[in-house]
Order: C-alpha cells, then sequence, then structure tokens
C-alpha cells in the first residue's frame, strides 16, 4: 500500500483502523466456524466470513455533515494524537517531503525482467493451476510494488515482467483463433481486437512437472511401511469408538505400499480418529507419522490430539530447502527428520491454496528420496477445482481414493476386491501386497525386512 511521504506514522494508525478491526472480527468468525463445522473454512465460506466482518465492524452512518463540521473533527482527533503544531502543518510537511524525494531521487534502476517473470510465475502456481493474464499482470504489479520501496524503478517495468511472464515462462492451454489478425482491427501487441483476453488461459512447465510427479507418486508401488498382521495387533488394541470406515482408511493408509495415497471423508465422519489409529500402528512398526498443516494453528491441534509430530507444509519444505536431506547432523527439527518407513500426512489437501501442487510434489520428493509415504486427506466437500490447483480432485479423478466408508478405484474390468479392498490394475501387474491375507507369515516380518534393507 503506498503512502504519502511526511504523514506521521501515529496519524495513519489513529484514522485506519477500519482494516485492523474487520481482520480481527475475521479472526473470531473462523475460529467460532471451526467450533461449529469441526474444519476450517474453505475459500467460499471465507468470502463469506469477512463480508459478515465487514457488515459486522461498519460503524452506525450518522446523519450528512458539512465538510468543514468534519475537517473539524478530524483536526481535533489529530491534535489529540499528534499535537496541535503536527496538524497545523501537516500540508507543508508532505509538500517539503516530496520536494526533498524529488531532489534525492536516484536514476531509475535495472530490474532483471527475466527474473521477476519466473517469480511472478512462481507466484501465482503456488495457489493456481491454470491463470490469465489479468492474474501475472496483477502478480507483476505487487512484484514492482515492494521492488520500489528498495528504490525507483523504470516506467514499463509491469508491462514488461507481464509480457515476459506469459510469453517465456509461462504455456498457453487455450487453442489458438481459427482466422488471423486482420491488420486494422489489432491490438497494440499485435493480437485480434475480436480475441478475448479474459478467455486466454496458460500454465506453467514447472506446474506441469509437479502434477506429473504426484500422479507418478500414486501409481508407485514400494514396500508398505506397516505390515497387514502389525496394524491388525494394533487395531484389536485400540479402545474408544471405532467404525469399519475409519479402520479401512487407517489400514490403507499404513499396509498401502503405493507411495502417495488420497484419502477423503466429510467433516465429522472422524478422519482424526482415523489418523491416530494409523499413528499407533505406524509407531508399532518403528516408524513416526507427521501432520503437515496449512497453518500452524492447525498444526498445534492436530499435534495435540493424535500426539505425533506437526507443522505447516510451508516450513516443512522451507527446512529441507535450507538445509537439503536429513542426516544425523542436518539442521533440520529433529522431529521433522524423515526415515524410512514413516507417514507424511498433508491434511487440509483439498483447499485451494493451502497446500499447493508445487509443494505438495515437494513433499513427495523429499519423502521418496527419504523412504517415506505420503498420505493426502482433505474434506470431499472442499476439493477445489483442478483448474484453480486442485492437486487432490486431479488425483481422485485420475487414480482414485481411500474414503471414510469404504475404498473407492475406478471400476474396470480387471478390477476386484479383496477384504473390502478394491485392487485394480491388470492381474499380471499386481504384487504379492496387491492381495495381503491378515496374518500372512511373510507379512508378519515386512517392517523388520524393510528396515533392516
Amino acid at each position: 500500500m503506498a503512502e504519502i511521504a511526511g504523514i506521521d506514522e501515529r496519524l495513519t494508525s489513529q484514522f485506519s483502523t477500519r482494516s485492523a478491526d474487520i481482520k480481527k472480527a475475521v479472526g473470531q468468525l473462523e475460529k467460532d466456524y471451526r467450533a461449529s463445522h469441526g474444519r476450517s473454512p474453505d475459500a467460499a465460506a471465507r468470502i463469506k466470513l469477512a463480508q459478515q466482518a465487514t457488515l459486522d465492524t461498519r460503524a452506525q452512518k450518522l446523519h450528512a455533515r458539512s465538510l468543514a463540521a468534519l475537517r473539524t473533527e478530524w483536526a481535533a482527533k489529530g491534535t489529540e494524537r499528534v499535537g496541535t503544531a503536527t496538524i497545523r502543518n501537516l500540508l507543508l510537511d508532505a509538500r517539503a517531503a516530496a520536494h526533498a524525494t524529488d531532489e534525492t531521487r536516484a536514476e531509475p534502476r535495472l530490474v532483471d525482467i527475466d527474473r521477476a517473470a519466473r517469480q511472478v510465475v512462481a507466484t501465482v502456481s503456488e495457489h493456481h493451476a491454470v491463470w490469465g493474464p489479468h492474474m501475472i499482470e496483477a502478480e507483476a504489479r505487487r512484484w514492482v510494488q515492494n521492488e520500489t520501496s528498495r528504490g525507483a524503478v523504470p516506467a514499463g517495468t509491469v508491462e514488461q515482467i507481464t509480457r515476459r511472464a506469459l510469453e517465456t515462462d509461462s504455456i498457453a492451454v487455450t487453442s489458438p483463433a481459427p482466422h488471423g489478425a486482420f491488420q486494422p482491427l489489432t491490438r497494440r501487441d499485435g493480437s485480434s481486437i475480436y480475441d478475448h483476453k479474459s478467455r486466454m488461459l496458460f500454465t506453467s512447465a514447472g506446474l506441469l512437472a509437479a502434477e506429473d510427479t504426484l500422479l507418478d507418486a500414486a501409481r508407485t508401488r514400494t514396500i508398505a511401511p506397516v505390515a497387514v498382521a502389525e496394524f491388525d495387533w494394533t487395531a484389536a488394541a485400540h479402545s474408544g469408538p471405532l467404525d469399519a470406515g475409519q479402520r479401512a482408511l487407517a489400514r490403507e493408509f499404513t499396509t498401502s505400499g503405493t507411495l502417495l495415497v488420497v484419502g477423503t471423508g466429510p467433516a465429522g465422519a472422524g478422519k482424526t480418529t482415523a489418523l491416530a489409529l494409523a499413528a499407533r500402528a505406524t509407531e508399532h512398526a518403528g516408524g513416526r507419522l507427521i501432520e503437515l498443516a496449512p497453518s500452524a494453528t492447525a498444526a498445534t491441534v492436530f499435534r495435540d490430539a493424535v500426539g505425533v509430530p506437526a507443522a505447516t507444509i510451508h516450513s516443512f519444505v522451507g527446512a529441507y530447502d535450507t538445509h537439503g536431506d536429513a542426516t544425523p547432523d542436518s539442521r533440520q527439527p529433529d522431529e521433522l527428520k524423515l526415515r524410512p518407513g514413516d507417514i507424511v500426512v498433508v491434511d487440509e489437501a483439498g483447499m485451494a491454496g493451502m497446500a499447493g501442487t508445487v509443494n505438495l510434489a515437494k513433499v513427495t520428493r523429499i519423502a521418496e528420496r527419504h523412504g517415506a509415504h505420503v498420505r493426502l486427506i482433505g474434506d470431499d466437500r472442499q476439493l477445489a477445482a483442478v483448474e484453480s490447483g486442485g492437486a487432490l480432485r486431479l488425483l481422485e479423478r485420475e487414480v482414485g481414493s481411500v474414503q471414510l466408508e469404504q475404498i473407492h478405484r475406478f471400476a474396470s474390468q480387471n478390477t476386484a476386491c479383496h477384504g473390502g479392498v478394491a485392487v485394480t490394475g491388470p492381474p499380471h501387474e499386481r504384487t504379492p501386497s496387491d492381495l495381503r491375507v491378515p496374518g500372512a507369515p511373510d507379512e508378519a516380518v515386512s517392517s523388520q525386512a524393510r528396515r533392516a534393507g
């Protein structure tokens, strides 16, 4: 946000309480929402809560008053905060600051347009799978505004960054117009005036690669982190309510050898209970369940409820980006150092803008390098559209998912059910772990064999 030079910061805070009041009200409304719904609000709910907070904090409108009366009132409030002299010299101080800025303003510094375009595309792709030119331009303006705080930049920088980001760092996914452009009816950039810019959609090579990483992981078979016999022993010792759906989700999350598994379930269906059982089974097998949440508050709640290490997805990725892979001497927090057999659960993975396809792919690659497994879980009513960055929905559509009531896979002539778990793929591609039978001798030692290897 741009501010006028020479204005006392105390005055700015005195007359800028509206946004602070709204933010405080939104925080309370989101807290109430979580308490009543058992989950965090999705993007649509957040918009409604922000609108409600805006209305709730709006001051009652007073009768119409003249500008002179308003200025008198404003001057009185300002004088109470900063004193009479500051208010009397307000305009003079602002003009003097502007004059001093003009005299000391340096020549516009050169901007690395290529670097700026890459950063803009990377930022947008954290929250969206596809985007339009207006989204890139808006992010370019934010980037330039941030750079301007460190010195002037040349005029037209926003346009240059936007053009480079769209032409070089983005991939068009909208089909080109079937007809050529008629020169007298073209825009300055050479496009036809009949081409609607808002209809153009783009993505990036990095985001497509991240989606491929997730899809490949959801089809990659490895050694299961927990043997079926070990899970059944843990489930038998479980105290408290546990329905068949919760047991099925916990079983698939722990005994599946698939590198990445997706689980969904509505709020209140008992995902936390199922994950608590999965955590105990993983610990019994010698591993750990580590939860990644969209916020620090959510991570704390999960840590207290399930009794496992928890962090935000950004702090987890940041720790490995900064310190590299986990070793006994690496500087990641000990609780986030992955080991073979660990399970990383990404909570609220279906909410747009919370996890992000690129970050989910980073988590998956980190887990794979360390011999760990990834499990994504979210509310099936909160799954974001694929076009807005909904990696969970993409995986559910292309590969399948586990639900609390039953395990679902895309039906085909080669699909079979074994003990309530649907198994996909041609028969010749199935492995013995696909047809696990509780209590089988080879299952009882799978975890020990995995750790010994």
